[in-house]
């Protein structure tokens, strides 16, 4: 069955009842969610279509305005969406998702503390003391993007941001990583877990995601990490959830094992980079990376009026 893509980068913030009251708008409210619209051009198949914001020129996959009546029958997005799911209703497309409140607790980073807690981390929930020396993190951020050192002059109003959505505060202590690596997984409609495969990620030094390294020797550690990751996978099963996770993992003090840094039950970078180099590049060693760049590269620098200021790029 050939499948309409729509790559929903706005997931977080959508768990976060932070979004527009439609697709349109949920798309058109950042520009990183806007220029990563056009993500599945790197790993769609041939007959695939992709839903967009806003239409563009040639593209190497059809593209369909949301005012449009695709012709197919199922939709796929980024990360689970009630927006895309009223949107394929509409159309009359099949979108098969989890329950709702299953897909925001496996997403939470809550739920990735209690199966892997770091040593020497907490939540802090409203009137806790900020300890210095941490890094604090929200519940649902993206890659680096939703955390702050405890030192900053900002840590007090990050911290009653998250309280006042009722949500606590991950405390953790900064650490001096010496890996950083993901691996990739999916569950069937039917329970069936399958591992995908590792790429090694490059952050920045604040945590932010840089690239991920896919077709290489798999990491150091990457089996102790799996027979972790397997178990919560199962409970992930057994709870209702389907679908792409990735587990984000770290070796840290020089040999320290951190298996579970972060869950993402969505399709992440790390994944995408795995389906183009087993897709596009098979037997070689690519690095995806997507950061600040004026070049022309594999997707559009300019929507609208909007002008985007990162891009992908892909080394092999």
């Amino acid at each position: 069955m050939s499948i309409l893509h729509l790559c929903n980068t706005f997931f977080e913030w959508e768990l976060a009842d932070n979004v527009g009251p439609d697709l349109q708008s949920a798309l058109m409210q950042n520009p990183i969610f806007m220029q990563l619209q056009f993500l599945p051009i790197l790993y769609a198949n041939e007959g695939d279509g992709l839903l967009v914001s806003e239409k563009l020129g040639a593209m190497p996959l059809p593209t369909y305005s949301l005012e449009e009546r695709p012709p197919f029958q199922k939709l796929e997005t980024w990360g689970y969406s009630l927006l895309a799911k009223k949107w394929a209703e509409s159309q009359g497309l099949l979108y098969a998702m989890p329950p709702w409140d299953v897909v925001k607790m496996v997403n939470g980073k809550t739920y990735s503390f209690s199966k892997s807690p770091m040593p020497g981390s907490r939540l802090i929930y409203q009137g806790d003391p900020i300890e210095k020396g941490m890094v604090l993190k929200s519940c649902y951020g993206t890659a680096g993007r939703g955390l702050i050192s405890s030192d900053s002059l900002k840590a007090k109003a990050f911290c009653e941001e998250q309280w006042k959505k009722g949500l606590p505060v991950i405390a953790e202590p900064w650490v001096e990583r010496s890996l950083d690596f993901s691996t990739q997984w999916i569950i069937s409609s039917s329970g069936e877990i399958a591992y995908l495969g590792a790429t090694i990620c490059k952050t920045s030094a604040k945590g932010a995601h840089e690239s991920n390294i896919a077709g290489g020797k798999p990491p150091s550690y990457v089996e102790e990490q799996k027979s972790v990751a397997m178990e919560v996978l199962q409970e992930m099963a057994d709870m209702g959830y389907f679908g792409e996770v990735g587990f984000d993992a770290m070796v840290y003090n020089e040999n320290k094992l951190q298996p579970i840094v972060e869950i993402n039950a969505r399709k992440t970078m790390g994944w995408v980079t795995l389906q183009v180099q087993q897709k596009k590049y098979p037997g070689e060693i690519i690095e995806l990376s997507y950061l600040p760049s004026k070049q022309t590269g594999l997707l559009p620098n300019q929507l609208g009026d909007v002008k985007f200021s990162r891009q992908i790029e892909i080394v092999a």
